[in-house]
């Protein structure tokens, strides 16, 4: 008894300790290298600002903490929900989840986790000031991510849930939350 406990605390831990690490690699480190990439550009191309201070910051603030939630929020989904981690490495004790999660903001959109980087990029761009950040670096990650989400994890989920994960995809989209509810 002890010893299972023991485990599931363990198992526990290192699914939050995995969490952090995502969230600083993702949730702060892209967000970071797309801005450092884009001021790179706004230097070599003469861009200026994108918009005049505060109101950068004012518009920056609210994109980067509903960016965070919903990292957050996601990732609560995939561990309670899911069982698992989406930076899923077995032999580090993260699992990929076993079961299929579609509520929470699973329900709004197929990749919310990205779906919030994506708002901190582009909140990061915004508070930087940087154009380049905001009209090449961010959609250049953007497009890999989509490739990379394309080629390797939905044809992963869908030999892994099925029919299941093939309707969720018909339904629900992969980036952009859908804020209504369909049929409305």
């Amino acid at each position: 008894m002890q010893n299972k406990q023991s485990e599931n605390a363990s198992e526990k831990a290192n699914l939050v300790w995995g969490s952090i690490v995502n969230h600083l690699i993702f949730g702060m480190g892209v967000p970071i290298l797309v801005v450092l990439l884009g001021k790179r550009v706004d230097k070599k191309t003469g861009w200026r600002k994108i918009l005049p201070t505060p109101w950068n910051i004012v518009l920056a603030i609210p994109l980067a903490f509903t960016g965070a939630f919903f990292r957050g929020w996601s990732d609560y989904y995939l561990m309670n929900v899911g069982k698992g981690h989406a930076f899923s490495s077995p032999e580090h004790g993260l699992p990929a989840p076993t079961n299929m999660v579609t509520e929470g903001p699973y329900r709004l959109c197929r990749n919310p986790m990205m779906s919030g980087t994506f708002m901190i990029t582009f909140s990061s761009s915004l508070g930087f000031n940087s154009p380049g950040s905001l009209f090449l670096a961010s959609p250049l990650y953007m497009l890999i991510d989509n490739l990379l989400v394309r080629r390797k994890e939905e044809p992963y989920l869908e030999e892994k849930f099925g029919e299941a994960f093939t309707d969720y995809m018909r339904e629900v989209p992969r980036f952009l939350p859908r804020l209504r509810r369909q049929g409305n």
